[in-house]
């Protein structure tokens, strides 16, 4: 089966790096599933939950925003965050959730009101995607 590099990095650390089959994920203009050979490509993701084929194993997590960049077979991932479906903790998703929504409800002004939108994506996801392993 042919396959790609690919690298995940967070501004902690190198989260992944493995030879992978396929990776599917939301960019801000759609979805995307990379295949071997893909073209190149620099796309910014969108809070989304990513799925990938690595070395044979079916690996899922929950993405923050990032860049996606392809360039001659090599895939990296930059991510402001990610989280295996694994190590999701859902009393801290919803604690997370419940924070992002009096935010939302209280702030005035219009930055802090988009900020804490963006937070409560992010928490929504985190939660739903948590919950749905739960469910099968």
């Amino acid at each position: 089966m042919s396959d790609f590099s690919l690298q995940i990095l967070s501004p902690e650390r190198e989260v992944l790096s493995c030879r992978a089959q396929s990776l599917s994920l939301r960019l801000c203009d759609g979805e995307i599933c990379v295949l071997p050979g893909h073209a190149d490509l620099v796309s910014p993701i969108a809070i989304c939950r990513m799925s990938l084929l690595c070395e044979g194993k079916l690996r899922q997590a929950c993405l923050t925003e990032g860049v996606l960049i392809i360039k001659a077979g090599k895939v990296t991932i930059l991510a402001g965050a990610l989280e295996w479906r694994e190590d999701i903790d859902i009393e801290r998703a919803r604690r997370a959730l419940a924070r992002a929504e009096k935010r939302v409800a209280e702030t005035q002004m219009s930055w802090e009101r988009e900020r804490a939108m963006v937070g409560m994506e992010r928490a929504k996801n985190r939660l739903a995607f948590a919950q749905n392993s739960l469910e099968g």
